[in-house]
């Protein structure tokens, strides 16, 4: 718990408020990063795969931001999206590998109350069940699930950013190392 403590510690002084509960082993996650080559990402959830609606503190804010929840957690996610989508509150969804193969009918309930949905090519294509490289196609496909501003990240190659709102398309290149 040490770790976690120190999170929080380092959060709050950013101004940001932990909603939800303290307990169980902190999870955490070792990145491992290539020069040549894609990241490969180490995790131990810990609790983080136990977090229950009822233990959230009240949400007020402008702002959410979801990640890789699973099990009993990402059904709280689910409730929090639609809490959220009630009392107008933005949110940011960077759904995981292990996620985005359960596919779109699992994800829905998030989705379509998504401003930003954040990841990486080889999420996009597994959600959609595609080999595809045509990034634009990708991100129109994503927006009619429902997030208003759709990103893809593809390493070397850049980001890709669909805003739906201002109706957009972005690369932004990355400069090599």
């Amino acid at each position: 718990m040490k770790m976690g403590r120190t999170i929080l510690e380092e959060l709050s002084k950013e101004g940001v408020t932990f909603l939800g509960y303290e307990g169980g082993i902190t999870g955490y996650s070792v990145i491992l990063d290539a020069i040549e080559s894609d990241r490969t990402i180490f995790t131990f959830k810990g609790c983080n795969d136990d977090l229950s609606y009822r233990r959230i503190k009240n949400i007020n804010t402008r702002w959410l931001y979801l990640s890789s929840m699973m099990d009993k957690s990402f059904n709280t996610a689910k409730k929090i999206v639609y809490h959220s989508n009630i009392h107008n509150i933005k949110v940011a969804f960077n759904p995981s590998l292990y996620l985005t193969e359960k596919g779109i009918k699992y994800l829905k309930p998030i989705l379509r109350n998504t401003e930003i949905l954040i990841f990486n090519k080889e999420e996009a294509q597994t959600l959609l069940r595609t080999k595809s490289e045509n990034q634009f196609q990708m991100l129109n496909d994503i927006y009619k699930l429902g997030p208003r501003i759709v990103i893809i990240t593809d390493g070397k190659k850049g980001v890709h950013c669909l805003d739906s709102i201002e109706k957009h398309f972005l690369l932004f290149k990355t400069k090599s190392c």
